[in-house]
């Protein structure tokens, strides 16, 4: 093999090489010790008298810690909820997907062990409309979307979620959600796979 040949063969070797690294370097890595779990079920709107269901996949890649629900209470109490909202999304622990569409990302998941099994919490940034907002509907100022999960043992049961929701700070690692008036969506047959 002449000289020329050798050096063509080593710079398309380091060339490889280089687009690996860089591949590598811009592939998301996955959080140490972190599995995602995934729960499917139906979602019924009650409003429209249960008749109405679609599918829903929620996927949580991370937990939530009790000491983060800490600090989201803390800074509600003093710097209010957009100062929440704001901090809620730079934080991504999962992603709501409903009937099949391209979905949310979750801002918080906690899960809370209970005597039947555990409850999940799950918290995230409502997508304002444009209206709601050139506008200061009553509505732009519910900014949440709020999940709460019931699950027996076998990581089976039901829930309910508030499309719109405010935060009120309770004190300890509590807030209290106020739906905006809307019956909540019913979270049906749900299990984790």
């Amino acid at each position: 093999m002449s000289t020329s040949a050798k050096k063509l063969s080593l710079l398309f070797g380091l060339m490889i090489v280089l687009a690996a690294t860089l591949a590598m370097a811009t592939t998301p890595m996955p959080r140490p010790g972190v599995h995602s779990e995934h729960f499917t079920g139906a979602l019924a709107n009650l409003a429209l008298g249960a008749r109405f269901t679609q599918p829903f996949t929620l996927t949580v890649d991370r937990y939530s810690t009790e000491a983060d629900l800490q600090r989201w209470n803390d800074i509600l109490v003093t710097r209010g909820p957009y100062a929440l909202r704001d901090e809620l999304w730079k934080q991504e622990d999962g992603h709501l997907s409903v009937g099949g569409r391209l979905g949310y990302p979750v801002a918080a998941v906690v899960s809370r062990e209970t005597p039947a099994g555990r409850t999940l919490l799950v918290l995230f940034n409502r997508p304002l409309r444009n209206f709601e907002v050139s506008r200061l509907t009553r509505s732009s100022k519910y900014q949440f979307s709020y999940i709460e999960l019931n699950l027996d043992r076998n990581d089976q049961g039901n829930g309910e979620l508030i499309a719109a929701a405010k935060l009120r700070p309770t004190g300890g690692n509590n807030l209290e959600v106020e739906s905006l008036g809307v019956q909540p969506f019913r979270l049906l047959d749900v299990r984790a796979n």
